[in-house]
């Protein structure tokens, strides 16, 4: 039976998705799990397989994973909300439920968690307020971007397709929205962003 949201995660050896998944038992998300080639991770994560409901190893970045996994599953299309995240964000537990529910509840098109103090971060703007739960933005950038089921059909074949390394597809959403208010940050849900970006 699916769940009504899919968290998809572009996981090397190291992911941090096993805790997502130990941490929220009663979750009301289902997992796709895109395993990185060169980093060993697709023998590493194949005894996965029955945990996940979706496994793909399409061997590109998250963007152009999830759209070919899109293209071979139909299922992934009727997801509420579609999260497609990096693999070294901590959530604590139930945060990825409690995050889905909020979308929900406050009709969100496009957005993200919020990155917790003292994480890693490449912009000030997605950083924790703690005096506020969601707030409308006019950036959302591509660590874990969730997208609904609106937002998905009219970004994905435009945009997930532009860059190989996926810097810079935030900017052509916002390019795309720009002067509707429908990017937004939630605030209630912080993540940990646990790595130094590569700046190389």
């Amino acid at each position: 039976t699916m769940r009504d949201y899919l968290v998809f995660i572009r996981a090397g050896k190291g992911s941090l998705h096993r805790e997502l998944l130990e941490a929220d038992p009663q979750r009301n998300w289902d997992c796709c799990v895109n395993a990185w080639a060169g980093a060993g991770a697709a023998d590493a994560l194949d005894a996965e397989r029955g945990r996940v409901a979706i496994f793909s190893d399409d061997s590109i970045n998250k963007f152009e994973a999830f759209a070919a996994c899109a293209a071979q599953d139909d299922r992934v299309q009727r997801y509420r909300q579609v999260l497609l995240l990096d693999d070294d964000l901590r959530f604590n537990p139930g945060d990825l439920s409690r995050y889905f529910a909020l979308c929900e509840t406050e009709d969100l098109f496009l957005s993200q968690p919020a990155i917790a103090w003292g994480s890693h971060a490449n912009h000030l703007l997605n950083l924790w307020n703690p005096v506020t739960e969601v707030r409308r933005v006019n950036f959302v950038e591509v660590m874990a971007p969730c997208f609904s089921r609106a937002a998905l059909a009219e970004l994905m074949a435009p945009t997930f397709g532009l860059t190989r390394c996926t810097w810079g597809i935030d900017y052509a959403w916002s390019s795309l929205l720009h002067g509707r208010p429908c990017l937004s940050i939630v605030d209630a849900v912080p993540m940990a962003h646990t790595k130094p970006m590569d700046r190389a």
